[in-house]
């Protein structure tokens, strides 16, 4: 965050709601869901919401 990496937001929260995001795609993968289209939402989400605004 200080060098405009990532936004500023709480870790502890970013950290709560990306656990959240990877263990619900984590078990509809193991449900039988096909993995890729999860692992790039998640990742499209994680740039998406952590990434720097500039």
């Amino acid at each position: 965050m200080a060098e405009g990496a990532f936004r500023p937001i709480d870790p502890k929260v970013a950290a709560m709601i990306l656990f959240t995001v990877v263990h619900g795609a984590a078990d509809v993968i193991a449900a039988g869901d096909p993995p890729e289209c999860w692992l790039e939402a998640v990742c499209d989400l994680t740039r998406q919401w952590l990434g720097s605004p500039a």
